[in-house]
């Protein structure tokens, strides 16, 4: 019976027939499926390149994750600072190993925003891109270490979401 509604599906919106395939593709009726696909009009496109369009996707998404993963570092970084400025002002009831434990913690920080500095040093490096344009497009501060400092297999290696990011953003094998 569905057979006959082909002249109809022929009359009907993409998006109405897109909602019809997707009744029939849940009442697993693929025949029925087919005849709605066989009646979606066919249209040319005029588009920029698949792979500049996937690559600039991909490098803008991927570079303002790290960016906001550099301000999570950053803010929690200020955290373990209040921590410890609060536990130097209630000096009689903190213990050392609270003191301790703070730092420790915002030694980790600190290290993981050295790695972002090193991840968007190596993506920039190997993806042609200006560092000091991306940073201030990002909100970033000047990298405060030098190049030697931040080495991709000392920081990066530390933190293997880092190293993924360089490698995508990088265009480098995962």
């Amino acid at each position: 019976m569905t057979a006959k509604l082909g002249p109809v599906y022929a009359k009907m919106p993409a998006a109405a027939l897109a909602s019809l395939s997707i009744n029939a593709l849940a009442a697993n009726d693929l025949a029925e499926v087919e005849r709605i696909v066989a009646a979606v009009p066919r249209k040319r496109y005029l588009c920029l390149d698949v792979a500049y369009q996937w690559r600039s996707d991909a490098m803008q998404t991927g570079l303002l994750a790290l960016s906001t993963e550099y301000w999570h570092a950053t803010s929690m970084m200020m955290v373990c600072h209040a921590w410890i400025l609060g536990f130097a002002e209630d000096a009689a009831k903190t213990t050392l190993a609270e003191i301790e434990q703070a730092d420790q913690r915002y030694q980790q920080w600190k290290a993981h925003l050295a790695g972002l500095d090193a991840a968007l040093m190596a993506i920039c490096e190997h993806a042609g891109l200006d560092e000091t344009t991306l940073r201030t497009w990002l909100r970033m501060p000047p990298r405060t270490g030098t190049p030697t400092q931040l080495t991709a297999e000392g920081q990066i290696a530390k933190d293997e979401r880092v190293a993924v990011w360089v490698r995508a953003l990088a265009g480098l094998p995962l």
